[in-house]
């Protein structure tokens, strides 16, 4: 189930966790470690505009990124937010991230 691409496809679902301060820069990781192309879907649950910004700022700074944002307009818990990514995701793989995760090198 490829649609005819040489390579996987992959949705890697951002989602908030309680921890909002660390989004940005676990976002910028993600972006800068990923080996392989891939869509990514943030669900946006009433982040606190602040640190909103800083997201939105590693998007702008990242204009290659295949990205889609899903605003909820309310809190959720993070199995939440991943079942939102599960649901909306068209790809063969599925890869959930939480927002104070920072993806290494390699």
């Amino acid at each position: 189930m490829n649609n005819g691409r040489a390579y996987p496809m992959v949705t890697v679902g951002f989602v908030a966790k309680e921890k909002f301060n660390l989004a940005g820069r676990a976002l910028e990781a993600l972006i800068a470690h990923a080996v392989i192309p891939f869509s990514l879907i943030i669900v946006d649950c009433n982040i606190p505009p602040r640190y909103w910004a800083e997201t939105d700022r590693v998007l702008a700074r990242n204009p290659g990124i295949n990205a889609r944002i899903i605003p909820v307009g309310r809190y959720l818990q993070p199995n939440q937010a991943k079942n939102i990514v599960v649901r909306d995701s068209t790809d063969e793989y599925i890869a959930l991230v939480e927002n104070d995760s920072f993806v290494p090198s390699g």
